[in-house]
Parts: C-alpha cells; structure tokens; sequence
C-alpha cells in the first residue's frame, strides 16, 4: 500500500467525518443550497492543491539544483538536531496553514 493510497483514504475518513459533524452540529444556518457550497468548496479545494502542488515541486526542484539563496531555510541556522528541526517545520507549516486559512 503506497503512501499517496494512504494519504487519499485519510482525506477520505476526514472529509466524511467533518461532514457528519457539519450535519449533527450545523454552526449556522445555511447561505446557499447544499450543492452549490459542495461545488464551490470542492473547486476551491482542488485549485488550492493543484496551486499548493506546483510551488512546492518548485521549490523542490530549485532546492535540489541548489538554486535557492542560503536565507531561503532558516531552520538549519537555528538549530542543528534534525528532529528539532523536523517539528519546527511542522509547527511552522500548520501555523502558515491556519494564517492562509483564516
């Protein structure tokens, strides 16, 4: 079983489960009929991931050519322990994630 099966079956398990909640426990009242938020919020979705998608396989591709400037990854000048850094990407990217969101 592949990593990007498992990834698609989590978004899977996610998205039914927010719904479930989204129908027990409504925040407001709706503004606009059921398929048109599902069409809207679906579109959304993918063009944010297609989006998402093309600039980290951007930076990815400029990364490994080494074309990126040395400022570019600050998180190796802060600390040199890998699993610290790998959690402060973590923490990083989820609080980027929340600002984008909001």
């Amino acid at each position: 079983m592949g990593g990007s099966y498992l990834r698609a079956v989590a978004f899977l398990f996610g998205l039914l489960g927010l719904k479930a909640v989204e129908v027990l426990e409504p925040h407001h009242a709706p503004t606009a009929p059921l398929p048109l938020r599902w069409v809207t919020n679906l579109g959304l979705g993918i063009v944010n991931g297609i989006l998402v998608s093309l600039l980290c396989a951007s930076c990815f591709v400029l990364t490994a050519q080494g074309r990126l400037p040395a400022g570019f990854a600050p998180l190796p000048r802060l600390t040199s322990t890998p699993w610290v850094q790998i959690v402060a990407a973590v923490v990083l990217l989820d609080l980027l994630t929340y600002a984008l969101h909001r």
